[in-house]
């Protein structure tokens, strides 16, 4: 975490369901001074963070933004459903905390970026894969009308990939084949503009992949090409999607409507239908 180099002292401690420390470590100005991980599985409820800001680097007089250290705390915690995240910090002789526990991770991401948007959600998923080689958790919405712009976040090993890659290709490829199946195979005399970037103007989504050794694209790994992570996300997204619409069959009417192209010959066919009914 970029944090703690930013800090005199970096304290992060790992507690069970007793709220007994089970590890911990602590930086000194971003080094390490006690508690090497060693790539070790840690079984934990509660984390807890604690820091002193360096006053090498910030401008202690000054009121420094803890909104922003709070928001990068909770993006981290929406990683870990269930657990429990406790932010605690220094100012002078004042001390102060914050916690964040998101019981269903991602899916709690999703929805609280809906209500904050004011958009109803359709087709809410929940997926998740494990395998020998990969672990994977993913969430998602759609919306009947556009989003202003693309919601789509992605992590590797807890760290953001702002560029995507193969996990987030593989998502929405999956969505594509879910979404061109039951087009058309339910209504084939339809056109249908199904592709990457209108999946993109209607949904809301977040996944994230676990893997020993993930390859990147570029020096910064901001874009995951790891080759392996696709069929079994591409195949996770596609059956939860297909899954959901076989169970809300209004719901998926209303988000196929976004994916049709409404032409002269559509709405002819419309009309003659509705007046015929009616």
């Amino acid at each position: 975490m970029i944090l703690n180099a930013l800090c005199s002292e970096f304290r992060i401690a790992y507690l069970d369901l007793e709220n007994e420390v089970v590890f911990s470590q602590f930086f000194q100005k971003g080094s390490i001074v006690d508690g090497n991980l060693s790539n070790q599985d840690i079984a934990a409820s509660t984390v807890e963070i604690e820091f002193i800001p360096d006053e090498g680097i910030w401008e202690l007089d000054k009121e420094l933004n803890y909104d922003l250290y709070l928001e990068v705390i909770r993006e981290l915690s929406y990683l870990f459903s269930g657990r429990t995240f406790e932010f605690k910090y220094q100012v002078g002789d004042s001390t102060h905390s914050a916690g964040f526990r998101f019981e269903r991770g991602l899916a709690d991401r999703i929805s609280r970026d809906s209500t904050v948007r004011y958009c109803e959600p359709l087709l809410p998923l929940e997926f998740h894969g494990t395998s020998d080689e990969i672990d994977f958790d993913a969430a998602s919405s759609f919306r009947y009308y556009d989003f202003e712009s693309n919601f789509v976040d992605s992590f590797v090993n807890f760290e953001r990939t702002r560029c995507h890659g193969t996990h987030v290709d593989a998502m929405i490829d999956g969505f594509i084949s879910a979404i061109s199946e039951v087009a058309t195979s339910g209504f084939p005399e339809d056109k249908w503009e199904i592709t990457r970037e209108k999946i993109l103007e209607v949904i809301a989504a977040a996944i994230h992949v676990r893997m020993a050794r993930p390859s990147f694209e570029g020096s910064v790994k901001e874009q995951l090409d790891s080759k392996e992570v696709f069929e079994p996300i591409r195949n996770a997204a596609e059956a939860a999607l297909t899954k959901a619409f076989e169970n809300s069959e209004d719901e998926a009417n209303r988000l196929l409507g976004e994916f049709r192209v409404c032409d002269d010959e559509w709405r002819a066919r419309f009309l003659k239908e509705f007046y015929e009914s009616s």
